[in-house]
């Protein structure tokens, strides 16, 4: 299991900073996280981490 923050994110919204709650938010935050991670990965040579669900 993950968790990430879901509330009080801070989001631009047609150019403004807003805040944004839920899962709407938290989800897709948690993906770039970890596809920033693979790209660091991969960058020095690694293994990319995979498919991560179970």
């Amino acid at each position: 299991d993950v968790s990430f923050q879901g509330k009080n994110l801070k989001i631009v919204w047609r150019g403004e900073e807003v805040s944004n709650d839920g899962t709407s938010c938290a989800s897709p935050s948690f993906a770039s996280v970890i596809a920033l991670l693979t790209y660091q990965l991969i960058a020095a040579g690694k293994s990319p981490l995979g498919f991560l669900n179970p």
